[in-house]
């Protein structure tokens, strides 16, 4: 970012992968990379650098601008030319309304997803085909938001966030009709605790996912969250969620199902979260402590090692 002006920009600088790191071109653009999924903002496809910036506008009546702008190299100079931009004069639609966040980012060739939010999750669905001339082909309004995206399939988009009542939650959209995303429901994690959060929902080391067959997938979400018992009083407890993606070969029919989890004494001290999946067994790494259990019977569990 340039701090010595009033606006933000974003230079990206374009090096070949040989031994001599042969430098090819530098571009930049209106806005910054930073912020929430920043790991998933930039990406390049089919010869072309793709980016999606946020710039604070100082409007308190609408705070922030995202914008998409599409590079390609020069072929005469060392130099990266921006070719497209969304918003634009032809395609003025702005992308968030008023004072929405910009919150889930993911590219899936010629497709991006963007989820932006402040009190509703709009999930925009953008056609890149023509890299000239991207557009906003479809849009969906759902409570709540998702700030981490994963395609399942070209047809299948998982979502983790949070829902209206700040629990996290999980939600699976089909997609398979670029101009009319639709979801196929929600799983609310641990409805029974008075607050919850993931750690996979800003960093993706802790979220693990694993192919299984053609119809099936399966995946883990860890959580810490809070539980109180008017008997038993307050306590706080680190969980393993598994879920499994059923039907992702029928996108009208897919549906998300809970396994079970594998429960944990909180390291709150110590927040590391990951998961490991080796055939049926699955592993919980917690802080400094390690759980496992089988996929088929989640409920039998050893540890703390």
């Amino acid at each position: 970012a340039d701090y010595n002006s009033s606006e933000t920009r974003t230079f990206v600088h374009k090096y070949a992968l040989n031994e001599q790191l042969s430098y090819s071109g530098s571009g930049v653009v209106q806005g910054t990379i930073n912020g929430s999924s920043s790991d998933f903002r930039i990406n390049e496809y089919d010869d072309h650098l793709r980016l999606v910036t946020t710039e604070f506008t100082g409007d308190s009546s609408d705070q922030f601008d995202h914008q998409l702008f599409v590079l390609k190299q020069s072929a005469t100079a060392a130099e990266l030319n921006v070719v497209a931009t969304l918003p634009s004069d032809e395609r003025p639609a702005e992308i968030g309304k008023p004072n929405e966040d910009l919150y889930g980012v993911r590219f899936l060739g010629d497709t991006l997803y963007l989820v932006t939010f402040e009190r509703t999750d709009p999930l925009y669905v953008l056609d890149l085909s023509n890299a000239t001339d991207p557009l906003i082909a479809g849009e969906l309004s759902v409570p709540g938001f998702s700030d981490f995206l994963h395609p399942v399939n070209s047809d299948l988009l998982l979502g983790l966030g949070q829902d209206e009542n700040r629990a996290v939650k999980l939600e699976l959209f089909n997609v398979a009709s670029i101009d009319s995303p639709y979801s196929l429901g929600t799983v609310t994690l641990a409805p029974e605790a008075s607050w919850s959060h993931s750690e996979a929902r800003y960093n993706h080391h802790a979220f693990t996912y694993q192919p299984i067959s053609e119809s099936t997938d399966r995946f883990s979400i860890p959580l810490s969250l809070g539980l109180y018992d008017e008997s038993e009083g307050y306590s706080e407890e680190d969980r393993l969620y598994l879920f499994e993606i059923d039907s992702k070969d029928s996108p009208a029919l897919s549906s998300i199902i809970e396994v079970g989890h594998i429960s944990a004494k909180s390291q709150w001290w110590n927040s590391l979260q990951r998961s490991v999946f080796d055939g049926d067994a699955v592993y919980f790494i917690n802080g400094s402590s390690v759980w496992s259990a089988l996929w088929s019977n989640p409920t039998e569990q050893n540890g703390p090692l």
